[in-house]
């Protein structure tokens, strides 16, 4: 009998490089915390890790550090080097770390983190403008030192094997540094706009190599090398950390948006991969979402929209690249807005720079399984022979044991690991382009399919036996579908992961303090109390329900375990808020006190996710 694809009972935590503790009130990094965070992780017995994108952000503007709007899709973030390996390649030293840490708070700015602490415990912000200025100059030096050394075949390899991306990224980060009061590219000067006929004009290509001079001084931010450099770097460093948590069973989960920045190296180097105007290089369409009764305007996001036309003529090559880079990085995969594969709402472009508004638009049919037929293709993925439903008869609602007689039903394909590939994938360059081996079936895949889904886009989901999305904060007093909701834990199957909460949302507390009447009573009741929970209590009452599920994957914020309120709050859709995408955890002692630790492992242990203990683990 073939197994179920996603079989057993696995459990982790989201933080975002970001948000990691630094003993320097800096942005965490893939430094010395991130080593120790996934320490901790080994400690809990957890198995995954889960992070938001980790593309470069830009931090002035509109949502400053939001990691859904960074300028490329394949490259990291600087921000995330880390220090102490640079250290230890003698680029720089310790006392040159320590004077550039002074200098970055010398313009009054720093400790504003310092000074949010100790206001309320877990309300710590990531100062963004000190950060950047600290490891702008870190890296300045440093690539100085790169340079004066011999010339260094790791490097040129990089350089050579990420080329289709690589060089475009930096070349735009280039032009970025050089015109730093655009809002985007399309403000830059005109020979500037179009880089297919940058790189076309040697002249041109050629002045970028030589750094722009401000205040008689060269600034190395301004050529493409030094963008370059900056990759191979934070490459390198994530790449080490990945490793170092593989090899102790931390499996890095990762996340993918849909769409991508209209100010980014993809749409600059690519534009004929949107929908674009290709007179005024303007976007023809921008995405968004339609009016419903809480927006009567809808919601605006403004990202160019694809060309799906453009991609299947190219067998989706571009997307293909974009999967197989994100999963030489990450073990498993979230795709952010799914309900986009099937379809999507995009509004003109001049309607929503005059109105501000996604009104105005129209619902257009996404790529559907044409994309994932030739992303399954080019990988080298076996399809599924059948797909987990994920949706139970309405009588049904999922019980356990249920689901165990319907194994012996339902035919599933299972992990069949290193098999010979399928025939249609034999002698396929593609398939085999470097460094992705062939794996047989799929690693594991999310769906976020949060909100209004339709029977299309559960059929594309269950086809490729992607994980479904489930949140228990939505699970209480759903108004519309009663005892029939999909995040009530009764109604949670297998082939879904399990949040109490998402970046989006507040934290358990923040939400319990804030919940309806009806929400309370809800799960008052579920829970079988004469009375409602303690705000100290309700966030262990939620990620207990979501452990408890029988759902392959449950991921929990790190907020939610250590009980922080709306001061923790990472993210708060539609709102300017300069907390949103800053918060940082005070230090790793709150997840180690023993009351926190001992209960949140007790958690693990009985609902069957924790971890078996694995004495070769290398120290």
């Amino acid at each position: 009998m073939e197994e179920i694809l996603h079989e057993g009972r696995f459990a982790g935590l989201i933080m975002h490089p970001s948000s990691l503790p630094n003993r320097n009130g800096l942005s965490g990094d893939f430094g010395k915390g991130a080593y120790e965070f996934v320490d901790y992780l080994v400690a809990a017995r957890l198995n995954y890790w889960q992070v938001l994108p980790l593309g470069p952000c830009r931090y002035v503007g509109e949502q400053p550090g939001c990691p859904y709007l960074a300028t490329s899709t394949f490259a990291m973030n600087p921000l995330f080097v880390s220090v102490e390996a640079l250290v230890e390649d003698g680029l720089i030293s310790e006392e040159e770390v320590a004077g550039l840490l002074k200098d970055s708070s010398s313009d009054g700015q720093g400790g504003s983190s310092q000074a949010q602490t100790a206001e309320l415990k877990g309300s710590r912000h990531v100062d963004y403008v000190r950060s950047m200025k600290f490891k702008e100059d870190v890296l300045a030096l440093s690539y100085e030192r790169f340079r004066n050394k011999n010339e260094c075949d790791e490097y040129n390899d990089f350089c050579a094997k990420n080329y289709f991306w690589l060089q475009g990224y930096a070349c735009f980060e280039a032009l970025q540094a050089r015109f730093p009061d655009a809002t985007t590219w399309l403000d830059w000067p005109q020979e500037y706009k179009n880089y297919r006929h940058l790189r076309k004009d040697a002249a041109l290509m050629e002045s970028l190599n030589t750094a722009a001079i401000v205040n008689d001084k060269a600034v190395p931010q301004t050529t493409p090398e030094f963008h370059k450099f900056v990759q191979y770097k934070v490459c390198r460093h994530w790449r080490d950390l990945r490793q170092y948590a593989n090899e102790r069973e931390i499996k890095i989960f990762g996340d993918v948006a849909f769409y991508v920045n209209l100010h980014s190296s993809d749409v600059w180097s690519y534009p004929e991969m949107f929908q674009m105007n290709p007179e005024t290089s303007e976007p023809l369409y921008v995405s968004g979402v339609p009016p419903d009764p809480f927006c009567a305007d809808g919601q605006l996001w403004g990202h160019p929209v694809y060309d799906w036309k453009a991609h299947e003529k190219t067998q989706f090559r571009w997307w293909t690249k974009r999967i197989r880079l994100t999963f030489e990085k990450v073990d498993a995969l979230r795709l952010d807005h799914f309900r986009g594969f099937v379809a999507y709402w995009r509004v003109p472009y001049a309607h929503a720079v005059k109105y501000k508004t996604a009104s105005d638009g129209e619902w257009v049919e996404g790529p559907g399984e044409k994309l994932f037929d030739a992303l399954y293709k080019h990988m080298g993925w076996l399809l599924p022979k059948k797909a987990l439903p994920s949706q139970l008869p309405k009588d049904k609602h999922g019980h356990s044991s249920l689901m165990k007689r319907l194994r012996h039903v339902w035919g599933f394909a299972g992990h069949q690991a290193q098999q010979a590939p399928p025939p249609e994938c034999q002698g396929d360059a593609d398939t085999y382009e470097r460094r992705l081996t062939y794996r047989g079936t799929a690693p594991m895949i999310v769906a976020e399919d949060l909100g209004f889904i339709t029977e299309e886009i559960v059929i594309l989901r269950d086809k490729y036996n992607i994980l479904s999305m489930r949140v228990m904060q939505f699970a209480w007093g759903d108004t519309e579908k009663g005892p029939n909701c999909e995040h009530l834990p009764y109604n949670v199957t297998r082939n879904c992961c399990v949040h109490t909460g998402t970046h989006d949302n507040d934290t358990v507390l923040g939400w319990w303090k804030t919940a309806s009447p009806e929400q309370k009573t809800h799960l008052t009741n579920y829970l079988g109390l004469d009375k409602e929970p303690t705000a100290e209590d309700a966030h262990w009452h939620l990620v207990r329900l979501a452990m408890e599920t029988v759902a392959h994957l449950v991921v929990i914020p790190v907020q939610d375990v250590v009980g922080y309120g709306s001061e923790a709050r990472f993210n708060q859709p539609g709102s300017d808020s300069p907390s949103n995408w800053s918060w940082q955890l005070d230090s790793l002692d709150e997840l180690y006190n023993p009351p926190v630790f001992d209960r949140f492992a007790k958690l693990l242990e009985t609902s069957g996710r924790v971890k078996a203990l694995n004495d070769s683990f290398p120290k």
